[in-house]
């Protein structure tokens, strides 16, 4: 999934989910916006029968912390993946810290 995207005025959170894919973010603003980045780790057990929200996806969800992410870009766009997968691409934005996390 590739959304281009933007959260409008004001501030937002911005969520992601590892294996969903990587979208951009066109207005975030360090300071006033934050994110949030999750995964979901897989119990192995199928508790409910017939379950399809969301891709059938039983187990925990965790938030991801920012030690966890790897952080790139180019002085102008900011990258963040995690597990070698890209989630997010922060356009104008030339940096984070820990402090844009929730």
């Amino acid at each position: 999934m590739c959304i281009h995207g933007s959260g409008g005025d004001g501030s937002d959170t911005f969520q992601f989910r590892s294996g969903d894919g990587s979208d951009i973010i066109t207005d975030f603003q360090p300071g006033t916006d934050t994110l949030s980045f999750v995964e979901i780790t897989n119990t192995g057990n199928n508790l409910i029968g017939g379950f399809n929200i969301g891709g059938e996806q039983i187990g925990t969800v965790r938030s991801i912390s920012f030690a966890e992410l790897a952080i790139g870009g180019d002085g102008t766009n900011t990258t963040v993946s995690f597990n070698n997968e890209l989630l997010v691409t922060l356009t104008g934005v030339a940096s984070l810290s820990a402090a844009n996390l929730v």
